[in-house]
């Protein structure tokens, strides 16, 4: 593959080389730094993917999606989404939008207790037990909760019109 190749025009490669009788179709953003749009259709079931330098792979397959529209599942690494975007054509299966969790569920899932929690943050227990109930919290605390975790927080703002933003903060801006 061309060193010229970015990894949504590797992707669409890979894709066509593994899965025989799919359709791919990749779509250029105008500017460079734009959107990238994957387009995979086989056998009646349809799978895309949206990628963009900075912010990985998007993935759909949703019979309600419209062009466009946000992605269910994202992933940052080429291999895990060639891996996903496979399993969905072949077993025509169907993606769906991440399910909103509260602090002690997404701490709960990941097989952490508050104590461990608050190992984490350098924080007593009830700490981590006051930040989990509280309705109104700081975005630098749920960074930082996020982050011991292993995870990055994203801000995103959901508009009327279906649209959505990424929300860039400003001390995100001197790190990027």
């Amino acid at each position: 593959m061309s060193k010229n190749k970015n990894p949504i025009q590797i992707l669409g490669e890979q894709i066509t080389k593994e899965c025989p009788g799919a359709s791919v179709t990749v779509d250029k953003p105008k500017n460079a730094s734009g959107v990238w749009f994957l387009d995979i259709l086989r056998d009646g079931h349809t799978v895309n993917v949206q990628w963009q330098t900075d912010r990985g792979f998007g993935v759909s397959s949703s019979p309600d999606a419209d062009y466009g529209e946000k992605t269910d599942e994202v992933y940052g690494d080429a291999d895990a989404v060639r891996h996903r975007v496979l399993s969905l054509l072949l077993s025509r299966g169907q993606t769906s939008p991440p399910v909103a969790v509260s602090l002690s569920q997404l701490r709960r899932e990941l097989g952490l207790s508050q104590i461990e929690m608050a190992e984490r943050l350098s924080v007593q227990q009830g700490a981590v037990s006051r930040m989990e109930r509280r309705g109104d919290i700081k975005i630098s605390s749920l960074r930082e909760y996020c982050q011991s975790l292993g995870g990055t927080l994203k801000l995103m703002a959901q508009f009327p019109n279906g649209s959505a933003k990424l929300i860039q903060l400003e001390d995100e801006q001197e790190t990027a």
